[in-house]
């Protein structure tokens, strides 16, 4: 786009400076022309890629994602109930009401706080409510449960 401008100005100069005749305006013309047509070209180019990119995955859509394998399960909240629902309001980004919501219900009694997450981010989750000195334990389909 700013060689475009530039092939303008370059035109509008020698213009200017020796008229429609002048072989230093023609030359100013051409490269204008070229500028714009490279310009289009690119526009056109990319068009065409985003064209191709739906098409394909169109044709090949992306295989659904596989529901995680792990469940967070919090089974007491200890003496730290307010860091406890920190942990849960970051490892879930949840509002302050659902995390204490949570943390009421995990002083009654075993809790499921999340079946769909990932084994590392189910790990991380725990780590930080042990931190908190809350109890948690990650149940997985693939391996033994981790409990703590």
């Amino acid at each position: 786009m700013a060689v475009s401008a530039l092939a303008t100005l370059l035109f509008v100069a020698a213009f200017l400076s020796g008229g429609i005749g002048s072989p230093l305006t023609w030359a100013a013309i051409a490269v204008w022309i070229i500028t714009d047509l490279a310009l289009l070209s690119a526009v056109l180019d990319r068009g065409r890629a985003l064209r191709r990119e739906r098409d394909v995955q169109s044709v090949h859509p992306a295989a659904p994602a596989r529901p995680a394998d792990t469940t967070v399960v919090l089974l007491g909240i200890g003496e730290n109930k307010i860091g406890a629902i920190k942990a849960l309001r970051g490892g879930l980004a949840l509002g302050l009401r659902e995390a204490k919501n949570l943390a009421d219900a995990a002083e009654k009694g075993a809790v499921a706080l999340e079946p769909a997450l990932d084994r590392a981010t189910a790990e991380r989750l725990v780590s930080d409510l042990l931190a908190a000195g809350a109890r948690a334990e990650v149940q997985s389909e693939d391996g033994p449960v981790t409990r703590r």
